[in-house]
């Protein structure tokens, strides 16, 4: 018999950080002798009202892991499974932030501009840590199983 225990909470702690933070600005550029500067989102980079580069692909990572967070809580009757799909999500918020820093340095290369870091960029951190943390819970929560089972095999 499994229970859902800590590692639920934080799953799901992780996966709504990372739907909120698919909506909300990360950063800014500021362009050296211009007055105007670039607003970045998971989806595109801005200016006023028009849109000038398409980061789609930051969104769709940032869906992915909260989908696969998702997956992996109502896989709490294999813990393997669970661990495999949390494991999943880490790395697909390791891969956000290679996203992220290729997008700003691309973007700041070809506009000659300072990136600035708004505080949502540390959602998917924030979210990083979290399932980090659940995969910890699940390992405890094999370890008690594994110990039940050699308690009841000794009887």
């Amino acid at each position: 018999m499994v229970i859902q225990r800590i590692q639920t909470l934080y799953l799901l702690m992780a996966a709504v950080l990372c739907a909120v933070a698919a909506f909300l600005p990360f950063g800014h550029l500021v362009v050296e002798g211009q007055g105007a500067g670039f607003e970045f989102t998971p989806l595109c980079m801005r200016l006023a009202d028009a849109a000038d580069y398409t980061f789609s692909w930051l969104c769709a990572i940032l869906f992915l892991s909260a989908v696969v967070a998702v997956i992996a809580i109502f896989s709490f009757k294999r813990l393997k499974c669970q661990t495999r799909w949390a494991v999943a999500s880490v790395v697909l918020l390791v891969g956000y932030y290679a996203g992220v820093f290729f997008a700003q340095s691309v973007a700041s290369g070809t506009l000659d501009a300072a990136f600035r870091v708004k505080w949502p960029l540390c959602l998917p951190l924030v979210s990083l840590i979290l399932t980090l943390m659940a995969i910890k819970a699940i390992a405890h929560d094999s370890k008690i199983l594994r110990d039940a089972n050699s308690m009841r095999l000794r009887d």
